[in-house]
């Protein structure tokens, strides 16, 4: 069967809290454990860029269903509070669009993982939404 692809966006809960509270040299910290976190669960499967701030625009190709990509999003969530030493909590919001399915554009899978995402937020952050 046909292999998935997505475009997810990451935004670290409260971030500018985080930096008015430990400092920048600390958010920068808390972005760079971030990212590379997200490097580690994506792999050879995608790629991720700052889209700005403390968002984070993820590509993940060669999925084999929507359940596969909710178990990655899902890590990404577990993983993230565990970045940092414990005076931190740090969490992440996430929401994702499915190409073909959601959008056949960058912009149209932008603005529907955006919308996921929004969801996450107003769902009281730390988790993940696939757009539907």
């Amino acid at each position: 069967h046909e292999k998935l692809c997505a475009f997810c966006m990451l935004d670290i809960d409260h971030f500018k809290k985080i930096n008015d509270t430990f400092g920048h040299v600390c958010g920068d910290d808390v972005l760079k454990q971030i990212s590379m976190l997200v490097k580690q669960i994506v792999a050879d499967n995608g790629f991720a860029g700052r889209l700005g701030g403390d968002e984070i625009g993820i590509f993940i190709d060669n999925l084999n269903d929507e359940f596969e990509l909710k178990k990655l999003l899902e890590s990404f969530n577990s993983m993230a509070g565990k970045v940092i030493d414990e005076k931190i909590n740090i969490s992440v919001s996430i929401g994702a669009a499915i190409l073909n399915k959601d959008g056949r554009n960058f912009e149209e899978l932008y603005r529907k993982a955006d919308d996921a995402l929004y969801m996450v937020k107003k769902n009281g952050r730390n988790g993940s939404v696939i757009y539907s």
